[in-house]
Parts: C-alpha cells; sequence; structure tokens
C-alpha cells in the first residue's frame, strides 16, 4: 500500500441504471482532448506524444478515436489533461511525492490530471530507462495509458501483468533492461466488456504536430 499506485479506490465503476452497464461514453467514439498545462521539468513535446500514444494504444483496442485539440481555440475538450500540486479543485487531492501519482474520472466527466510534485519521464532513451528502473522518474506513458482506462470508463484489474492494475511496479527483464510495460488480452477484455469488439483496426489519435461538466463518478489513479 506505501508503493506508488493509481490514486483510485478498488471500488468500482458505478453501474448506470438505464444500461446495466458502467458508467460509459454513450454517445460519442470520436473525443477531443487538450492539455490545460505540461509539467515543468520534462520536455512539453514528450509529454505529448507519451499522452498520444497512450491514446493510441486503447484506439486500437476499442475503436475509440482520439483528437489533440490544444490550442485550437473555440473547441472544448472532451478530455482534459494537467499536472496539479495538493488540493486543486477536485474530489481528490494529491498528497506530494510518492503516493498516488495520478487520478481520472470515469465517463463523461473527462478530467484527467497527475501530480505536479512526482518527477516524470518517457522511456525513449538508454538513460532514461534507468531512470524509470530506478524510480528516479515515473513513467508517464505507463500511467497515462492506465488512467485513460479510467476516463473510457474500465476498473482496475487485479493482475500485476495488466495495465490496469493499481500498482506502479516497474520491472526489469533477465538482462536488467526496463520493460515498457504494454496493453495485455485483460485490459481488451475489460474496455469491451463495456464497448463490445473493436470491429477496426483502430484509429492512431490525430492532433497538431508534436512540438517543442463533472459528475461524481470518479475514479482516480
Amino acid at each position: 500500500m506505501l508503493a506508488p499506485r493509481c490514486g483510485m479506490s478498488d471500488v468500482q465503476n458505478e453501474i448506470d441504471s438505464d444500461t446495466g452497464l458502467p458508467y460509459q461514453w454513450e454517445k460519442k467514439r470520436h473525443l477531443t482532448y487538450a492539455f490545460e498545462n505540461y509539467h515543468p521539468s520534462m520536455e512539453e513535446s514528450k509529454q505529448r506524444l507519451a499522452i498520444r500514444e497512450s491514446f493510441n494504444r486503447w484506439s486500437i483496442v476499442s475503436g475509440f478515436k482520439f483528437r489533440d485539440v490544444t490550442g485550437i481555440k473555440d473547441v472544448i475538450p472532451d478530455i482534459r489533461i494537467g499536472f496539479f500540486s495538493k488540493c486543486h479543485n477536485d474530489p481528490d487531492c494529491f498528497d506530494g511525492h510518492l503516493g498516488v501519482l495520478a487520478h481520472g474520472y470515469y465517463p463523461e466527466d473527462g478530467e484527467l490530471h497527475f501530480d505536479k510534485d512526482e518527477p516524470w519521464g518517457y522511456p525513449d532513451t538508454t538513460k532514461s530507462k534507468n531512470d524509470l528502473l530506478e524510480k528516479k522518474v515515473f513513467d508517464l506513458l505507463e500511467v497515462s495509458t492506465h488512467e485513460i482506462g479510467h476516463v473510457l470508463g474500465v476498473d482496475h484489474i487485479p493482475n500485476a501483468r495488466a495495465i490496469m492494475f493499481a500498482g506502479y511496479f516497474p520491472t526489469p527483464d533477465i538482462n536488467g533492461n526496463y520493460i515498457i510495460k504494454k496493453m495485455t488480452d485483460l485490459d481488451k477484455e475489460k474496455i469491451q466488456e463495456i464497448y463490445g469488439p473493436n470491429v477496426g483496426t483502430g484509429v492512431a489519435s490525430r492532433g497538431p504536430p508534436i512540438l517543442p461538466n463533472r459528475q461524481n463518478n470518479t475514479a482516480s489513479s
């Protein structure tokens, strides 16, 4: 329980009494997202790359399409992404370094928040992978993939291999190299329980080039 983890409790997504299913995006399969701010110690381009890759992962297994509308005027995004410290105008205050890393909220809230007091990284170099393995920084790609799962309505999965596992445990391979955690069949099955199988091949999220209505249905990570 002292390990870094998702801020969401292991209470499951509530069931919609009208549909008998967990809360979900009822009518939308094309969702937009935008950054409200960036983490000051990580390159903005890498933050946007990590988030885009996370959305792409869910797109492939769900059939959702995502578009980055950061900086586009007169567009209200479905999903709002930002880095915040301690209490920040939602029901779940962050707790400083370590502990809770991030939290997302069940549909159709659209809030996705990361703890600004944590150091964040992206696994694109040998040095960054070593830093991730030693927990000098936390993997924004892994954590954002997990949180986007909550934003889409997916619960925690009690299996450490799954991206929707609540705990954060960076793992080396047999050679001591950092393993980038990937989506599993368990994650795929979980989202398809809500939205059905993906009849297409998935579509990568779209948006600008990578450059230097809240409901009380909470799920934080």
